[in-house]
């Protein structure tokens, strides 16, 4: 357990923890969307089609709410990463050096 996340933020980031959750889950149901879109842009009844202006917007949908998962839920909330609490209230030192409880 690091010094930062053993509390030297104090609890300021249950707001912040809270709407990573709910912007997560919100990409998350806009990535399953986009993803039956490109099913149903590609696997139509008829067979599998390819190189449509729809498939191909589909598919360009589906990334970019991929991407935007991946990197809003990444980043979103820096309470928690290293030197986001300036000093260890334990050891005074900064959480990505702090040597107390086992951090990095």
């Amino acid at each position: 357990m690091s010094c930062c996340s053993s509390g030297c933020c104090g609890g300021s980031c249950w707001g912040c923890k809270i709407a990573k959750g709910v912007v997560c889950l919100l990409l998350l149901l806009a990535a399953i969307a986009a993803f039956i879109g490109v099913w149903k842009t590609h696997f139509l009844p008829e067979g599998m089609v390819f190189g449509t202006v729809q498939g191909s917007a589909a598919l360009l949908t589906f990334v970019v709410a991929l991407v935007a998962k991946w990197k809003v839920c990444k980043g979103m909330c820096p309470c928690n990463s290293c030197g986001s609490c300036n000093t260890c209230a334990k050891c005074g030192h900064d959480p990505c050096t702090c040597k107390k409880n086992g951090s990095r």
